[in-house]
């Protein structure tokens, strides 16, 4: 006996509920009993003895913590699990965090080139100019959130799965994407310049083709973006793809604001370019360097596409395991644990940098690495560059919608521990020996 939290939206999945009653009641910890929480109740437990009675509910998390209370007036009440502050306006800024902390993930680094490189073209360095130019890539930005949490809506509404980062699985995405950086590229560097066509011309003023050339790196900047899963964004486009619609689009346009900021604070603030030297022939070459990383990031993109070909129509055996990494398969971490088996489960992709970052973090710890290799530590990986049903199934039950994502499985847990986005040793390792 004890107390069902019925449905409740829990944007973690490491967690801990408490709660408190003047009755001396003691409940256990939580578990998951299919998309309730159970409670245990200790001792002699009658639930007619909480009636009229006020509960203090704690919920501590590693990125979320609040407290609630509630007066239970039925056996069956409804919303017990219900945050005492608005809830809203919580993940609002909590995706607000998560668009800044975007800005300093791998995934983002391109867009340092266009950021750059605005401020460094000979025919911009002018203040007027580069606020203005700012403010309307801030606007591509915040445009793009709101279309793209609309196409995501549309998708769910049309009954499909929706994930963080799932255009990256589209091969024909990846080829638009690989074109427009490479010329991006082409045009950063000298080779020629990009003209929109002459139809738009006739209809946009030609002072007004610089914006529209701003608005789209917007829309770029975003594109590049999202395949991350940063800090605070993972719980943030948890909380987005199970609420409501207009919810959902209140993320969006927040995590937009917070990619945005960097572009802000130059439009508002633009005595920042005083820190910068003076324009010159060194701001020509400077371009180019960044044209040349745009150019990498193109080839980056079109090798994506390449290996998503060959994995397609190349051969049927797209995953081959090592003598230390083995092919995920559903349950199979969760049968090891139960064996007495120590698990990593890692679900990555190519197109994820993330991911591969914190694989090197993983191999570079020595002790982890010796245990993975001599077979101590089961290191099982699952690749979802291309789409996977049963991959994005495992996500959904763990209530996550995006790459990297990491598990530690153990004898001690069998049903896993969920690691952050960005891998450290000392997380790492904690983990681990909390499950062994």
């Amino acid at each position: 006996e004890g107390i069902i939290l019925s449905d409740p939206i829990i944007p973690e999945n490491n967690f801990d509920i408490f709660i408190e009653n003047d009755k001396g009641i003691n409940f256990g910890k939580p578990s998951k009993k299919g998309n309730d929480i159970f409670l245990p109740a200790f001792g002699d437990f009658n639930s007619k003895d909480l009636l009229g009675n006020q509960i203090t509910i704690t919920f501590v998390g590693e990125e979320l913590s609040f407290e609630s209370e509630k007066i239970i007036n039925d056996l069956k009440t409804k919303d017990l699990f219900s945050f005492n502050l608005n809830k809203l306006l919580y993940f609002i800024f909590i995706a607000f965090i998560g668009g800044i902390i975007l800005n300093c993930m791998p995934c983002v680094l391109p867009v340092i080139s266009l950021k750059l490189s605005k401020i460094f073209d000979e025919n911009s360095y002018q203040t007027p100019k580069i606020k203005t130019s700012f403010l309307i890539t801030t606007l591509g930005i915040i445009s793009s959130f709101f279309l793209l949490g609309l196409a995501l809506i549309t998708i769910k509404n049309l009954g499909y799965a929706i994930s963080w980062g799932m255009q990256y699985q589209n091969l024909y995405f990846l080829s638009l994407m690989s074109l427009v950086m490479f010329a991006f590229g082409l045009n950063m560097v000298g080779i020629f310049q990009i003209t929109l066509p002459f139809d738009i011309l006739k209809i946009v003023p030609k002072r007004k083709t610089g914006n529209l050339s701003d608005f789209l790196n917007g829309f770029l900047a975003t594109l590049l973006a999202t395949p991350c899963s940063a800090p605070f964004v993972g719980t943030a486009i948890t909380f987005a793809f199970s609420e409501n619609n207009f919810n959902m689009i209140l993320i969006f346009i927040s995590m937009g604001i917070g990619l945005s900021v960097p572009w802000l604070l130059v439009a508002f603030f633009p005595r920042i370019l005083n820190y910068f030297p003076k324009p010159g022939k060194w701001m020509v070459i400077f371009k180019k360097l960044l044209g040349m990383g745009m150019l990498i990031t193109a080839f980056w993109i079109f090798s994506i596409l390449l290996s998503s070909y060959y994995s397609i129509f190349g051969s049927s055996n797209d995953y081959l395991e090592s003598n230390y990494v083995i092919k995920w398969e559903k349950g199979l971490a969760k049968h090891l644990a139960e064996q007495g088996e120590t698990v990593i489960v890692d679900i990555s992709a190519d197109w994820c940098l993330t991911c591969k970052l914190n694989k090197i973090v993983i191999f570079n710890i020595n002790e982890l690495s010796q245990g993975i290799k001599n077979g101590k530590i089961k290191f099982i990986q699952g690749d979802w560059t291309l789409p996977n049903e049963e991959i994005l199934e495992f996500l959904g039950e763990n209530k996550r919608y995006g790459i990297p994502f990491n598990v530690v499985y153990g004898p001690q847990n069998s049903n896993g521990i969920i690691l952050p986005e960005i891998l450290t040793k000392k997380v790492l390792l904690k983990a681990l020996e909390n499950v062994k």
